[in-house]
C-alpha cells in the first residue's frame, strides 16, 4: 500500500467519525456506530499495516494513531449512551 492510500484510509476514518457529530443523541444511539467505525479502524490497522509504515512517515503514523483513538473513544461514548437507555 502506498502512503497516499494509507492517508486516504485515515481520512476516511476521521470523516466517518466527524460525520456522526451532526446527529442528535437519539439518532447517535440508534446508529450502529461500532460497525461503522470498526470497519475503518481495521482498514487503517490491517490494510495499512500500521506497524510497517516507514519511520519517515512519523507524522502520518501519529495522525493514524490519533484517528484510531478518537474513533475508539466515540465507540465507548456510544456504548455508554446505549447502556443508559437500556437501564
Amino acid at each position: 500500500m502506498k502512503i497516499g492510500e494509507f492517508c486516504a484510509a485515515v481520512d476516511s476514518l476521521n470523516w466517518n467519525r466527524r460525520n456522526l457529530s451532526g446527529a442528535t443523541r437519539q439518532e447517535f444511539v440508534a446508529m450502529d456506530v461500532r460497525a461503522r467505525l470498526e470497519r475503518h479502524i481495521v482498514i487503517v490497522m490491517v490494510t495499512g499495516l500500521l506497524p510497517l509504515v516507514h519511520a519517515r512517515f512519523a507524522d502520518d503514523l501519529a495522525h493514524a494513531r490519533s484517528a484510531i483513538e478518537s474513533a475508539q473513544a466515540t465507540i465507548v461514548r456510544w456504548e455508554g449512551y446505549r447502556a443508559e437507555g437500556q437501564a
